[in-house]
């Protein structure tokens, strides 16, 4: 009878040690989350200083625990690569990775692979590697034609950046007339309420003396 006590009294101890475990676990979990989350609406609302404090915290509260690469994870790291994009700093590594941890999960979100896309192409069109940038471009835009994505910033900056490249990289006139054709449709209702300079730009593309060439 003792040793069943004993052994009860063992077991409830050892539950409550693995629950104290798991409670901390979730609570370092749920405090980075919750300042990832905060890293996002700042980089919103166009207040870079703010998100890199948020960014600054969340690294804090990751050192704490352990961190499973998992989709979480890699929401992070884009949110990390948005910060350090805005503020002129590296960020193509944090992209990198976070694209190779959803490539290997098996949940897919076609709308984060899309963005995650379009900033691999910024990256590589500001280091002037132009084929690596049109290849992101092409996917971001590619992602969102087949899943019929309504118009976003990333399908127009992708298709904006695509027919930049033929046009001054690739010299591919038949190219230039498709992207800048399908630029102005998708802006045509709302480019001139927003002064949108790169419908402008557009127009001037397809319209091109080089185009008759």
């Amino acid at each position: 009878m003792q040793k069943t006590l004993s052994f009860l009294t063992c077991t409830k101890k050892l539950f409550f040690l693995v629950l104290f475990f798991f409670n901390g676990y979730y609570s370092f979990s749920q405090d980075w989350v919750k300042h990832s989350d905060s890293i996002y609406s700042n980089i919103l609302k166009n207040d870079t200083k703010k998100a890199k404090e948020f960014l600054d915290l969340t690294e804090k509260e990751i050192s704490k625990t352990t961190i499973v690469k998992d989709t979480l994870y890699a929401d992070f790291l884009y949110r990390k690569g948005l910060v350090h994009y805005y503020t002129n700093e590296e960020s193509l590594p944090y992209f990198k990775e976070s694209l190779k941890i959803w490539e290997s999960s098996k949940k897919k979100n076609p709308y984060k692979l899309m963005k995650i896309h379009f900033f691999l192409g910024e990256n590589y069109y500001y280091k002037k590697d132009y084929v690596s940038a049109y290849s992101q471009y092409e996917k971001c835009y590619q992602i969102n034609k087949n899943n019929n994505f309504k118009t976003n910033n990333n399908l127009t900056g992708s298709i904006y950046q695509l027919l930049h490249i033929d046009y001054y990289e690739n010299k591919d006139q038949i190219k230039v007339k498709k992207y800048a054709t399908e630029y102005i449709d998708l802006l045509k209702d709302t480019a001139y309420k927003n002064l949108d300079f790169t419908y402008i730009y557009a127009l001037q593309f397809i319209n091109d003396k080089n185009d008759e060439e």
